[in-house]
């Protein structure tokens, strides 16, 4: 027998074991013969009774730290795959196909529960969080209450015991690094995965406890429960999937009916393919064996830093040291585990060890799973990425295991024994070095929660802040339709409805009063750099308002609020003062000066902040696609190249392709500045944006802009960008054009009161290709240093044009920096390749060459600039130059925002 004595008592109230089932009962009363075999420490050790206090206040502190802070930073912003959820959401499927649309996959998961709990708060909580929150705080609880129940299991133990085991695994459970998972409602997955795959462990030995009872009732309930369990965890993540081959093997070591076993088997295949049916791999870099085969190492470092989530805050060392001490108790428990089963079969004496302890190590089995398939998937990348919060949770949940599973080992050891004082000090230090780390988790996500609520000020007034909407999300094809969604349906952040006295008199909603409560000023009105929707807004409070709307300052020009402003989330500075920041949209009307106003109390009472400013001139900067595609979000249509082009050429419709008259263009005068970009766009043949800035001056009543080809047919239009400039007597200009016919680039034209003014145009950027997926691929070895990896999430937000695998800089942060090196690439006269690539927002240390292998001499370097913030094919022809081995290197220096390149799958043009 595996675990416990060999012989059991006969189950009372029988006389005996039943007929045919003797074995098997005997078998499974695993729970009774533990508890009469453990040692009875009715007065345990003073030292022993000191830890237990010292653990339950070290726990009761950080579950009540945790909780508190939860609640403070918990926030209605949407972020990141909340998004994702909201949108699926959205989809109002009715009958059949809404069951089948809930198990649609999202990246690698089916989070069939998780996305029942966010339907839920949308529909009851208008998607605040709040139904969310409340839910992932109890069932923590309850994941407490499980492990707890786990670890009691056919123990008799003193009550200092019992208190011991519940603070250690409230402690890793409720632990700083956990943090996260009551702030972000996609972390619901994380939670109900490992509570699920508790309850069916827990599940399963009451089934074999009630079997060795003789309850048999009770005994296919508990089944039916774990059964049940293992279906949530299996449909609220990929790794639940992990779930039934450890409740397999647990069913076999408790000796369970052989039809429990049939039953469980049966069951767990049956949803592990229904999960599969029809899976899709997200394209992101190496498959998991050819990961294992090429990095073994790398993989077991990182699943050993996993592991060492405890120690997050003091570096990777640490967390290696942390995890490896982990792994190697997990792995002596489970050789004792495994020798007393051999012992067992060969007819030796019985060990007397409940069933709990092979609970416990399902639990930790369930959890180390975890940690290697997320090595798998991630472990060729940066180490550091390992510790990222929100994989701490199946790494705590092993140390909540592993814990109390040490602990009731020393608690019967003799009283004067070596282990059973140095574990007690291990435990008092691990505890301590688990407690220092909460401020420094807490500061953490008060900073998380003040991006989030700078978000909401942009979003609430339609301000295009890139950095800050970061904190939102990355762009996304339906962004737009989901924030339209959240706007008229009021929900999350604009559930209150104060967006909707943008652009109206302040009074309309407010009464403004005298008070001394309220003290402060506007400080300072800066210029957003790109697209220019607005302006940010600081200033400085006494005190926070204490109110229910999302903004609790109100900024106002000419008397009508034209934007929103926040100090929470901000800790007070020496003089006293809170600091908030908004953004304000001011129009056109220069002269007006920006006022704030506090919000004194849900009456709509306001207080006026002393201090006017004169909003600054806007600046439009590049508006690419990944700082576009989130002004549009924002601002609405156009939303694709055709929209824009319609919208600009909708007053001219009918002259769109027709000659300009042949005296117009003979009257045309030349005009003072410049064209700074010509881009083809992809998706319509032909189609390009065109962008740069002409003198004030020539244009100052400037009524369109025409795009003339070389036939002078008019193929496009255009028109200023007032009141955004480029300088003092610049005004800066975007058309856009569809030329179909091969030939000289067209001409701009500027049609204002005083006739027609022309600015040539420089042919459009010659290394820019388009390249189609015909094309033949070219299998380039890969390497690099630094953070480039090719599993970064990026590919999922902005996916290459072809979907082949991409490797990039970001790999989850715009500070990691690298060289990726692609080749050697062997040429043949005449031949060109061409590479797509994408620099982030900002291309600052973004560089990407070609080098001729033999030489080392630069033989291409790419316009970074050119290709910043969209996927473009750089067209790459070096054969001319005679170079016949050559190498694609791309480097990333940048540690700002933004500040990250990207590489496509290298393909050869004709």
């Amino acid at each position: 027998m595996p675990w416990g004595s060999r012989l059991a008592p006969a189950v009372p109230g029988t006389g005996g074991p039943r007929a045919g089932h003797g074995h098997r009962l005997a078998a499974v009363s695993v729970s009774t013969s533990a508890v009469a075999s453990v040692p009875d420490h009715s007065r345990p050790g003073r030292a022993w009774s000191r830890v237990a206090s010292f653990l339950a206040l070290a726990a009761l502190g950080q579950l009540g730290l945790t909780v508190i802070a939860a609640l403070g930073f918990q926030h209605e912003l949407l972020r990141w795959d909340d998004v994702v959820m909201l949108w699926h959401d959205m989809q109002r499927h009715e009958g059949w196909s809404a069951l089948v649309h809930l198990f649609e996959q999202q990246n690698e998961h089916r989070i069939v529960f998780p996305r029942l709990l966010f339907a839920a708060d949308t529909a009851w909580c208008a998607a605040s969080g709040q139904l969310m929150y409340g839910s992932l705080v109890l069932l923590q609880l309850l994941h407490v209450w499980v492990l707890a129940a786990i670890a009691w299991h056919g123990r008799r133990q003193p009550p200092a015991h019992r208190v011991a085991m519940v603070a250690l695994v409230a402690l890793m459970l409720f632990s700083c690094h956990q943090l996260e998972n009551f702030v972000w409602r996609v972390q619901a997955s994380s939670i109900l995965v490992y509570l699920a795959a508790s309850v069916a462990v827990l599940g399963l030995l009451a089934c074999a406890r009630n079997r060795a009872c003789g309850r048999r009732i009770a005994a296919r309930v508990c089944l039916g429960v774990s059964l049940g369990a293992g279906f949530v965890a299996n449909f609220s993540r990929a790794d639940g999937n992990l779930v039934w081959p450890i409740l397999v093997l647990l069913a076999w070591a408790l000796r369970l009916p052989r039809m429990h076993l049939v039953v469980l088997a049966a069951w767990g295949a049956a949803c592990i393919a229904s999960y599969f049916h029809g899976y899709e791999t997200p394209p992101r870099g190496l498959p998991p064996w050819t990961v294992l085969r090429h990095y073994p190492g790398r993989v077991l470092a990182f699943v050993t830093a996993f592991l060492g989530a405890p120690a997050t805050y003091f570096g990777v060392a640490a967390t290696l040291v942390v995890g490896a001490i982990g792994l190697l108790l997990g792995a002596t428990l489970l050789a004792r585990a495994v020798a007393v089963w051999w012992r067992a079969r060969r007819g030796g004496p019985p060990d007397g060890r409940p069933a709990s302890d092979l609970g416990l190590l399902a639990v930790m089995a369930f959890a180390f799973g975890s940690a290697a398939v997320t090595g798998l998937g991630r472990g060729h990348g940066p180490l550091d990425g390992a510790l990222v919060f929100r994989y701490a949770t199946p790494a705590l949940l092993y140390w909540a295991a592993l814990l109390p599973l040490l602990a009731g080992g020393w608690a019967e050891t003799p009283r004067a024994s070596w282990a059973r004082t140095s574990g007690l000090a291990a435990v008092v230090v691990f505890a301590g070095g688990v407690l220092a780390q909460q401020a420094t988790a807490i500061d953490r996500h008060r900073h998380v929660a003040r991006e989030l609520e700078v978000a909401t000020m942009a979003l609430l007034t339609g301000v295009a802040d890139i950095p800050a909407l970061s904190a939102f999300n990355l762009p996304k094809p339906f962004l737009g339709e989901v924030v339209d969604f959240m706007r008229t349906q009021r929900l999350s952040v604009f559930r209150r409805g104060q967006h909707e006295q943008l652009g109206q008199p302040l009074l309309t909603h407010a009464s403004p009063v005298t008070t001394s409560d309220l003290r402060g000023a506007i400080t300072a009105v800066r210029a957003l750099a790109s697209p220019a929707t607005g302006v940010e807004v600081r200033g400085w409070i006494s005190v926070c308002p204490a109110t229910s709307a999302p903004a609790p300052i109100l900024l106002v020009a000419a008397d009508t609020v034209v934007g929103f402003a926040s100090c929470r989330f901000v800790e007070r500075d020496a003089g006293g003062g809170l600091e908030w920041v908004g953004y304000a949209r001011p129009g056109r009307d220069a002269a007006a000066e920006l006022s704030a106003f506090a919000l004194c109390d849900d009456d709509g009472r306001v207080a006026a902040l002393p201090g006017r400013l004169e909003p600054p001139p806007l600046v439009d900067a590049a508006d690419d696609s990944l700082a576009g595609a989130m002004a549009r979000a924002l601002l609405g249509p156009p939303r694709t190249f055709r929209d824009a082009f319609r919208a600009v050429t909708e007053p001219i419709r009918a002259s769109i392709g027709l000659p300009l008259p042949a005296e117009v263009r003979a009257a045309a005068t030349r005009v003072a500045g410049a064209t700074t970009l010509v881009e083809a766009m992809p998706g319509t043949a032909g189609a390009m944006r065109l962008r740069g800035h002409v003198a004030r001056g020539a244009v100052d009543a400037a009524t369109g802009i025409l795009v003339v080809d070389a036939a002078g047919r008019i193929v496009g239009a255009g028109r200023p960008n007032e009141p955004a400039t480029t300088g003092a007597s610049d005004v800066a200009w975007t058309a856009w054009a569809i030329v179909r016919d091969q030939g000289p680039v067209p001409q701009v034209l500027f049609v204002d009161a005083g006739g027609v003014r022309t600015l040539p145009l420089p042919p459009a950027t010659p290394d820019v290709a388009t390249a189609s997926d015909d094309a033949p691929v070219i299998e380039a070895p890969l390497r690099s240093d630094g953070a480039w990896e090719s599993a970064s999430e990026l590919a999922w937000f902005v996916p290459a044009p072809d979907d082949g695998p991409v490797v990039d800089s970001w790999a989850g942060s715009d500070r990691n920096q690298g060289t990726c090196r692609l080749g050697p690439i062997q040429l043949q006269p005449g031949q060109r390749f061409g590479l797509p690539v994408l620099i982030g927002p900002d291309a600052q240390g973004q560089t990407v060459r070609v080098v001729d292998v033999g030489s080392g001499e630069v033989l291409a370097t790419l316009d970074s600039t050119a290709f910043r913030g969209a996927w473009r094919v750089w067209r790459v022809d070096v054969a001319r130059q005679g170079a016949r081995r050559v190498q694609v290197e791309a480097t990333d220096r940048g540690v700002g925002y933004g500040q990250w390149c990207a590489l496509g799958r290298l393909r050869w043009l004709p």
